[in-house]
């Protein structure tokens, strides 16, 4: 969305699209913020390349975005990440100049310590099925735009389509770029010293909120971090706060 001189990159999550970060992107160009939502290469209507990127491909695509709104001279420049958008926008701050950084639930690393464990070996599997384990609100219009984005056709009130979307599978591959973006996103942490402003769901089940604290520890300066009384999902326009 064009609008005056401040500007901000709005990187969404794993398995999302820019559609998430639609409601905060119209709230700032409200403000008078020129806002850029980027699609990661592979996810949402690119599925089916997914496979055919990495994890440096979405890095890529945030320097992108940042780097034409410097050019075109808008002051500041502002990275807004979700999730793994959050510990892609951790990178782009750790090498280049941008003025400050806002993070929802900052995706660093696998929440569950045998996942963690294992995953040199189960990253070696073909594929997976994450939507049998992470519930899908088929009745929240949210998700259900962003389940259109991978699938434009499925006529989600139909339950045999709703399970088949819970049972789809997902390349492990992909999954392993997401925990590549965590795990870097940490790292490059250290780097980071601009100001930043950090939203953590007391309840995440994903970033969990001691992750982000072991995140917290590494940056130079400290953020203001904002708790709230959410889980994963913080940008829905309908919670109360």
């Amino acid at each position: 969305m064009n609008g005056g001189q401040p500007a901000a990159v709005m990187t969404h999550g794993f398995p999302g699209t820019p559609s998430e970060m639609r409601p905060l992107a119209q709230a700032l160009h409200d403000q008078g913020w020129t806002t850029r939502g980027i699609l990661l290469p592979g996810l949402g209507p690119e599925i089916e390349q997914a496979t055919e990127r990495s994890h440096s491909d979405w890095l890529n695509a945030v320097k992108s975005a940042q780097a034409e709104l410097q050019q075109q001279g808008h002051r500041p420049v502002i990275l807004i990440g979700n999730s793994t958008g959050a510990a892609l926008s951790l990178q782009v701050a750790a090498e280049k100049a941008v003025d400050a950084l806002i993070l929802f639930a900052p995706f660093n690393r696998l929440a569950d310590s045998n996942i963690r464990l294992a995953w040199p070996l189960i990253r070696l599997m073909k594929q997976v099925k994450p939507f049998r384990v992470i519930p899908l609100d088929f009745e929240n219009e949210e998700v259900r735009e962003g389940i259109h984005n991978f699938f434009p056709d499925a006529n989600l009130d139909d339950p045999e389509v709703q399970e088949g979307i819970r049972n789809a599978p997902i390349p492990l591959r992909v999954i392993d770029q997401v925990v590549t973006a965590g795990r870097k996103g940490f790292q490059a942490a250290s780097q980071v010293r601009v100001p930043m402003v950090i939203f953590q769901g007391v309840h995440d089940p994903v970033a969990l909120p001691a992750d982000t604290d072991r995140l917290i520890a590494r940056l130079p300066q400290a953020p203001r971090l904002v708790k709230l009384e959410g889980e994963h999902n913080l940008l829905d326009p309908t919670l109360p706060f």
